[in-house]
């Protein structure tokens, strides 16, 4: 039996019954982890994600969208990294503890929200299970819910250097996020998400959380 045979005691969907496709981008209106791991099935496990079924892009796109959808989509490895998308929704405000338990199952981790409805704007990185930075700016509300760590040389390099640093500072001396950067912070730690139609065809795995 394979992996998701063994973990789950059933059967689960061969890929041959879900026809790959063309890798759909994303970033705006999302949230998402980059980890670095071999396999999806290594991610879906530590991440303790339920009842994985093979899904097309398409398809997982398609369920994203649906008003309070609270699966997720781990693709396969694109670069040595793997990403689920839909993981995390509020998890830097509600639920910071979650995070750190997940990075430390993995060398290297990344979050990225993207959320224009209200302006939630995030960028957090893990090395070894260490947060190396972190950002939260929540822009309906003018709250600045994280900032951990000195900008990376990637945000250095983007120009990102001059973000609130505090919520008792004037805003008129620094530049708000926007959602501008945490997609181009995601392509500059590792992958795009903007370009992942760049990959051949393939299926990754709609899980339940």
């Amino acid at each position: 039996m394979g992996f998701l045979d063994d973990l789950f005691g059933k059967k689960s969907k061969p890929a041959a019954e879900c026809a790959p496709d063309k890798p759909i981008p994303f970033g705006f209106m999302h949230c998402w982890l980059c980890v670095k791991a071999d396999s999806p099935e290594d991610v879906i496990q530590k991440l303790g994600l339920k009842n994985p079924r093979v899904c097309g892009w398409k398809d997982a796109m398609n369920r994203i969208k649906e008003p309070n959808c609270e699966e997720v989509f781990v693709t396969p490895v694109f670069d040595g990294y793997v990403l689920a998308v839909n993981w995390g929704i509020d998890v830097v405000a509600r639920n910071l503890c979650a995070l750190d338990e997940a990075a430390a199952k993995f060398s290297e981790l990344q979050y990225f929200s993207d959320i224009g409805v209200v302006d939630l704007f995030e960028w957090v990185k893990y090395v070894n299970g260490k947060m190396v930075r972190g950002y939260s700016w929540l822009s309906e509300s003018g709250e600045l819910i994280l900032n951990s760590g000195e900008p990376t040389p990637e945000e250095v390099n983007l120009g990102y250097t001059n973000l609130i640093p505090d919520n008792d500072t004037d805003w008129d001396d620094y530049e708000l996020a926007d959602g501008e950067m945490p997609v181009e912070i995601a392509a500059a730690w590792g992958i795009d998400p903007r370009t992942v139609d760049k990959y051949p065809p393939c299926t990754g795995f709609w899980c339940e959380l």
